[in-house]
């Protein structure tokens, strides 16, 4: 339910909570509570796609990224905005960060996004991009 009311806001949590309604696939993606909808026949491919951007980019900082986020929600605002500064500067200190610079890719996240979504795919009618 913590996820629900930080993502699409109390009133609406409660109004899903409470009544039980089922809502579609493109409903959920329009709240924004996923990050997009696809067919059956592509959830696979699409999957993979995006595990393979992911793996593109450099692991310590997408692992401390991960923590990051994670611990934004465990935590108070304050204790949460410390511990991102302290994930970003260990990025810093990393052999992938040192490769980055030398190759010029943007291999690292910037944390702190202000609206912070889950991924997940969601099998649907319609397929987005």
């Amino acid at each position: 339910m913590k996820l629900y009311t930080r993502v699409i806001g109390v009133t609406r949590a409660k109004e899903l909570i409470f009544t039980g309604k089922i809502i579609s696939a493109e409903e959920v993606f329009q709240l924004g509570m996923i990050n997009q909808v696809v067919v059956p026949d592509e959830l696979m491919s699409t999957a993979e796609k995006l595990a393979t951007e992911f793996s593109k980019k450099a692991p310590i900082a997408i692992s401390l990224a991960e923590a990051a986020i994670n611990k934004s929600f465990e935590a108070p605002m304050k204790v949460g905005l410390d511990y991102e500064v302290e994930c970003f500067a260990s990025c810093f200190a990393t052999q992938d960060q040192k490769e980055s610079i030398l190759t010029g890719e943007h291999g690292y996240l910037v944390l702190g996004h202000p609206n912070p979504a889950p991924i997940f795919l969601c099998p649907g009618p319609h397929s987005r991009s």
